[in-house]
């Protein structure tokens, strides 16, 4: 059966289908711009970006051309090619983005969905063994999730299932399509196995939520361990390093030496002072949170 088309709705859109349709169909790419969130079907998605791509190239290639020859003063062959040159630059960077956005949501998404997995789905696990339906299960989850992501997919769940009715089997695969978090879409698979089997959550949850939370204990561990690894390291040379550099160049500065350098002592502890300690702490700043994550 031929992949269903996605109706073009707006301007861009159909002005973008005219040029570039059909679109092209990357299989690795679909599914992950399905898990990045965005609320548009993905060749609408594409056809607004192969369009603002050329409206981009087109009016940059313009703006630079008329620079390069009013302002710079360039010829005709050699402005014409600078300009050429830039646009394509501008416009690839553009597209670049366009593309590799889908995939940091679906990244940042994974993220906040894996942190907050154990105890979503524990308490998805308590109100099971209270024997409460599957559909009410999934409704009061929503309520109280408190990452947006995740309660989007379960508000999918009891959409599918009330507006379009959707079994629950197919509903829990429509969730597993959309999830960015790999731990999320075993704990769905397991989900739809136990709805055609058993037809009970409560052991299955309760299980994978123990499990997680072990899990969770573990990562926090060496999360642990690494912080206090860059901690170290943070005093080693944010905190005592620069206070040795200084001690140096100032005894360096009182004989009259630089160091073998071209600048002066006192330009030295400058540099550490404004620039080289602001760099480093910035780094560290980066690795802190890298680390940490959602966490913190």
């Amino acid at each position: 059966m031929d992949k269903p088309k996605a109706k073009p709705q707006s301007i861009i859109t159909r002005v973008g289908y005219a040029m570039f349709g059909p679109l092209p169909y990357f299989k690795s790419y679909t599914e992950m711009f399905m898990q990045s969130g965005i609320n548009v079907a993905f060749e609408v998605y594409l056809a607004r970006v192969f369009f603002i791509w050329v409206v981009l190239q087109i009016a940059s290639f313009i703006v630079l051309l008329q620079f390069h020859r009013s302002v710079i003063g360039l010829m005709q062959l050699p402005s014409f090619l600078a300009s050429l040159t830039l646009s394509s630059i501008i416009s690839g960077l553009m597209m670049l983005l366009a593309l590799v956005y889908p995939l940091y949501r679906r990244r940042v998404h994974r993220k906040g969905i894996d942190a907050q997995l154990p105890y979503s789905f524990g308490f998805i696990g308590v109100l099971a063994s209270a024997g409460m339906s599957t559909e009410r299960l999934f409704e009061r989850a929503s309520e109280v999730e408190t990452n947006p992501f995740l309660s989007d997919l379960i508000r999918r769940f009891v959409r599918n299932v009330k507006i379009f009715g959707m079994d629950t089997e197919k509903a829990l695969r429509d969730m597993i399509i959309h999830s960015p978090s790999i731990h999320l879409a075993r704990l769905l698979e397991g989900m739809s196995v136990a709805a055609k089997t058993t037809g009970s959550f409560k052991d299955l949850l309760l299980f994978e939520a123990r499990r997680l939370l072990s899990m969770k204990r573990d990562q926090l561990r060496k999360t642990l361990a690494t912080l206090t690894v860059l901690g170290e390291l943070y005093v080693a040379l944010l905190v005592v390093g620069p206070i040795i550099f200084v001690i140096m160049l100032s005894v360096l500065s009182l004989l009259g030496g630089s160091g073998g350098l071209p600048i002066s002592s006192i330009d030295q502890m400058n540099l550490v002072v404004f620039l080289g300690i602001p760099v480093a702490g910035s780094v560290f700043l980066i690795l802190l949170d890298s680390v940490v994550g959602k966490e913190a």
